[in-house]
């Protein structure tokens, strides 16, 4: 990182701010010197309130004895060069014309350090927000370093400043106006994204999605990388760097590689960039305007000035740019072990939620059968036992005495005949 330092001197400033208001004391037009009193009070509370607001919350300066520092200070030589001679103009026209031209010195005066005050809080303000206040700069300083300095990748001073990152220092009584300029290494990456494919209910694990890598080093992109002409810089606090015998380098260079895998069964339908699509897990329609397709499997749609629709949405390309996609390398995985996913843990609790309810109804159900047949049986036995418990009793058996008596005795048979 190429560091160029501007140089406010804020004393200077309230200097003078000071002698403009001691002139503007002496006016003899009321109507000017009111004016000219709003714009330096406009100039002082400028200073003492926006500046330390925006001053206080900025960190101290470190050294870095790997950082290459340009002090710029001829920022604010122009306007004080012009202020000096401005005071010279009026001093010659007074001369001359009298008051009235020392009258409309001092207003300009009083307007120029206004607007110089104004511009310096707009730029300290700007940078706690990362943007540069090109209105401060000096753009020939800037074009000489990129002459001086190879390993800066820009063209000219606008590129420059439009890919710096601004930050504001003080110790009170100066103001540093620093940018910091991305400087690049001789080495050259190749910039890749990969998108894990669902297969066979599972899904290799990625901690992040894009790599910078070379024949001997692969770094994890886990920042924004800037693109400038042709070249794209990464800061090198967003690269991180993987061993060469871990599951990305190898898969993508090749050889063993050891990985571990999620428990997936998710559809994946990711817009990659403009007119490209990644279907992964996918079983459904993609439409175009000219037919309907079937697809099962994984999937790079690749679209120019169309619409497609998948999943009852559309997706609309108006490039013809899209993305190489890496040559087949021959790896051997083997799998060092299972994550669970949230979304294969809520498909699983679903499925085992649904088990358990099944379970549940046969577990009623069987409840309620075996109360049934109980309940037939005890009222079955109920019955029999009324039964035999309600039964009439059996008449004694009567004793004919006389035919015991007289066991040898004949009975008679009286025959009737009718005429």
């Amino acid at each position: 990182m190429f560091k160029l330092v501007h140089v406010i001197d804020i004393s200077r400033m309230m200097q003078l701010v000071d002698e403009t208001s001691r002139d503007a004391a002496t006016l003899p037009d009321q109507r000017i010197k009111t004016i000219t009193r709003h714009y330096l009070e406009q100039a002082a509370e400028g200073m003492n309130r926006d500046w330390n607001a925006v001053l206080n919350s900025e960190k101290m300066i470190t050294e870095n004895i790997n950082q290459q520092i340009r002090i710029n200070a001829r920022l604010f030589d122009a306007s004080h060069k012009s202020i000096q001679e401005l005071n010279d103009v009026v001093a010659r026209v007074n001369a001359i014309d009298g008051d009235l031209h020392a009258v409309t010195a001092t207003l300009h005066k009083a307007i120029i350090l206004a607007g110089q005050v104004a511009e310096i809080t707009r730029a300290c303000q700007l940078a706690k927000t990362g943007v540069t206040n090109s209105n401060l700069l000096d753009h020939e300083e800037i074009e000489t370093i990129l002459t001086e300095v190879n390993d800066l990748p820009y063209q000219n001073a606008v590129e420059a400043v439009e890919f710096s990152r601004p930050t504001v220092l003080s110790n009170g009584t100066t103001l540093l106006y620093i940018l910091a300029l991305p400087k690049v290494s001789n080495r050259r990456y190749e910039l890749v994204r990969l998108y894990p494919t669902v297969s066979g209910g599972r899904q290799i694990v990625l901690e992040h999605h894009k790599f910078a890598l070379n024949g001997e080093e692969t770094y994890a992109v886990v920042g924004s990388c800037s693109s400038i002409g042709n070249i794209t810089v990464c800061p090198e606090e967003d690269l991180i760097a993987l061993e060469e015998n871990s599951c990305i380098p190898r898969l993508l260079k090749g050889g063993h590689a050891s990985c571990s895998y999620l428990r997936s069964n998710e559809e994946v339908v990711q817009l990659v960039e403009d007119g490209t699509l990644f279907l992964s897990n996918y079983n459904g329609s993609l439409a175009t305007l000219e037919r309907d397709y079937q697809l099962e499997g994984t999937y790079i749609v690749q679209f120019n000035n169309e619409v497609v629709a998948v999943w009852n949405q559309n997706f609309t390309a108006y490039s013809a740019n899209h993305p190489m996609a890496l040559p087949p390398v021959l790896t051997n995985i083997t799998v060092a072990g299972y994550r669970p996913s949230l979304g294969y843990v809520d498909d699983v609790n679903t499925q085992n939620t649904q088990a358990m309810s099944g379970v549940s109804r046969g577990v009623t159900f069987s409840y309620v059968l075996e109360a049934s047949l109980t309940l037939v049986v005890f009222l079955i036995l109920f019955i029999i036992w009324r039964k035999l418990t309600s039964t009439e009793e059996i008449p004694t058996t009567r004793v004919i005495t006389e035919d015991l008596e007289n066991p040898k005795r004949t009975s008679t048979t009286a025959h009737y005949s009718v005429n």
